[in-house]
């Protein structure tokens, strides 16, 4: 396609490079999410993981420019692939605007109808996958004293979900948990807007982008320690051993109380959010097209 239509520059926007690329002389850019195909502990099936890798590692070899969307995701880059640091560059994943934007009351009321929302909730967005850690909320849902918090879980269902309601039934918390499958991204500032908070304690990402739509969104939020997660949060998020319960359950404590200190996160998070806005991002990437169509 790219000798064809004779580009200049052809960007790979998910992790991969047409195999057919080589054929082009138009200078090839391609974004790396995250490896997690690279890590044994996380990785998907083994024929998926197969050939995922081997997509990736197409692209990295053929690529002109490679941009992370996270240090994290570079730091994982150099350490698995020996990469030319002048070929790295990062740039963050915009938040929507549409997150920025309150949303009103009567949209709110249709929103809470159309999914049967409870009065109080905390939100976690994402897919159903182990790695999401979906369980850890589960148990600290048993442990935490007000019956009145309800759990949200929003995402496309795979096959976890089964595990997941397992240990939903053995608990006795079918009232309390509320499984949303394929809700349109134009429900979601509305969800994330409702919540007490937003939930975020996966074990493994290549970045953390609904820390950041929960800023936007000026919902306190909880994730895990470390990594792509603080570079994410920065100091507005609240953080937890994703292995441990009980902080989760301390951390739930913290939040809810809605004292000054959450205040003051929800304002440290809204300020990081607004440098993440697409333009800004946009303006970012035509800098690295500018500079790679002169080299």
């Amino acid at each position: 396609i790219a000798k064809d239509l004779d580009l200049d520059i052809f960007h790979g926007l998910s992790q991969e490079l047409p195999f057919c690329i080589k054929k082009s002389e138009a200078k090839k850019i391609v974004t790396i999410h995250d490896l997690i195909a690279f890590h044994p502990d996380y990785a998907h099936e083994w024929f998926n993981t197969f050939f995922y890798k081997r997509k990736i590692k197409h692209a990295i070899n053929n690529a002109s420019v490679i941009i992370a969307i996270s240090q994290q995701t570079a730091d994982d880059l150099k350490q698995n692939f020996h990469i030319d640091e002048k070929k790295l560059h990062i740039i963050y994943q915009p938040v929507d605007s549409s997150f920025f934007k309150r949303v009103d009351d009567e949209t709110k009321r249709k929103i809470s109808e159309k999914y049967n929302l409870p009065a109080r909730y905390i939100l976690q967005p994402g897919n159903l996958q182990y790695r999401k850690n979906h369980l850890l909320v589960i148990n600290a849902l048993k442990e935490y004293p007000n019956q009145d918090l309800h759990y949200v879980i929003v995402g496309k269902p795979e096959k976890y979900l089964k595990t997941l309601q397992a240990t939903v039934n053995t608990h006795q918390l079918q009232n309390r948990i509320h499984f949303l499958f394929e809700v349109p991204t134009t429900d979601l500032p509305a969800l994330y807007q409702m919540s007490q908070c937003v939930i975020y304690p996966s074990l493994i990402e290549g970045y953390g982008l609904p820390i950041v739509e929960a800023m936007a969104s000026y919902v306190p939020i909880i994730t895990s320690k470390g990594g792509c997660f603080e570079e994410a949060g920065g100091k507005a998020a609240w953080y937890i051993n994703p292995q441990n319960s009980e902080e989760l359950v301390s951390a739930l404590h913290l939040v809810l109380s809605k004292n000054e200190e959450v205040e003051r996160r929800l304002q440290e998070g809204l300020q990081k959010a607004s440098l993440i806005k697409a333009p800004q991002m946009a303006d970012t990437y035509m800098q690295v097209y500018t500079s790679t169509s002169l080299t």
